[in-house]
Parts: C-alpha cells; structure tokens; sequence
C-alpha cells in the first residue's frame, strides 16, 4: 500500500483552523469556486468552457458523469482549483465566517502531537496549549493572506508562551482544535 503523502506543518495549521474535514474537490464545485454562478444558481459551464478551450456541454457532461481520466482540459480545471485552494481567495472561502468570529472572539485549545525542539532538547510530544483570541487573530490574518511562515511563527510563539521560553515546530504529526 502507497504511503500517504506528508503534511507540511503550513497544511497542518490550516486544516486544524478551518476544523471541517476537507472533501474531494466534485467537477462541479470546481467550475463553481473557479468561474461562480450563473443567475439560476448552476456552475457557469459558459465561463468554464471558454476558459478551457472546450464546449459548455463537455462541461456539463463532465459536472453529471464526472471527470474523464485522460483529458487535458480535464486535468487543466483540475490543476487550476488546486491552485485557487491554495490561494488567499480560496482559503478566505474555505474558513466559514461563523468559525473565523469564534476563533478571533475566543481563542482556542490546540491539541498538538508532533516534533518539538525546546532549547536544545527536541523529541515527540503530545501537549494541549490555549492560544488567546490576540495571537489566533494574528495566525488567521497570515494563513488567510497565505503567509504560511508568518502564520507558522506566531503558532510557535504561542507555544512558547505556553513552555516559557523559545519553540520550534520542526514535525507536526497531528494537530486539532478544540471549538
């Protein structure tokens, strides 16, 4: 069985704001995040079609039977929201405002299992840190911005807050919000 690609500590951060598991990307919610709606309210497969060098009905076809396996413009729209995910636009659309007004109102409880290099010490722990609602608001300002060192720093400031000293993150194996 293939291994399953790593996280970076960036993706781990990320996934532990936004706290809503991450679903594979449906043709349709492609076309919809990328070229939005039309006035019905259906996937623009016009915009789609015309950016993609292909008929609006091979769009839609695509949207009910799925996408084909081998298609340049297939794989084209595919390559396109994977960049949009990773962009300030699909992040900013990928955090609900209900969670993001909780986190900077709040704060939250990280629960954190990963590499941790405390002065010279550095080993695997398991540790639960609050971080306040001034420093969650500084983590979401840089992943939002897509600024994942920025977001990364303050993550490991909030950690030394918490140890009492200076924390770096090398390895994060698992990382969770509470609320």
């Amino acid at each position: 069985m293939p291994e399953k690609p790593r996280r970076t500590p960036a993706q781990a951060l990320w996934d532990a704001v936004r706290k809503t598991p991450e679903k594979a990307p449906t043709p349709g919610s492609m076309v919809r995040d990328l070229f939005g709606e039309t006035r019905r309210g259906t996937p623009n497969t016009r915009a789609a079609a015309a950016q993609l060098g292909v008929s609006a009905r091979t769009v839609q076809r695509w949207i009910k039977q799925g996408m084909p396996k081998k298609s340049e413009a297939a794989d084209g729209l595919a390559q396109q929201h994977r960049t949009w995910l990773g962009s300030v636009a699909g992040r900013r659309a990928r955090l609900s405002t209900r969670r993001e007004s909780r986190l900077r109102n709040k704060g939250t409880q990280m629960v954190f299992y990963g590499t941790v290099r405390i002065s010279s010490d550095q080993r695997k722990r398991g540790t639960t840190v609050t971080v306040g609602p001034e420093r969650m608001g500084l983590i979401l300002d840089a992943s939002l911005a897509g600024d994942d060192t920025t977001a990364l720093s303050q993550l490991e400031g909030a950690f030394g807050d918490a140890f009492g000293g200076s924390v770096q993150l090398p390895e994060i194996d698992q990382l969770d919000t509470f609320g």
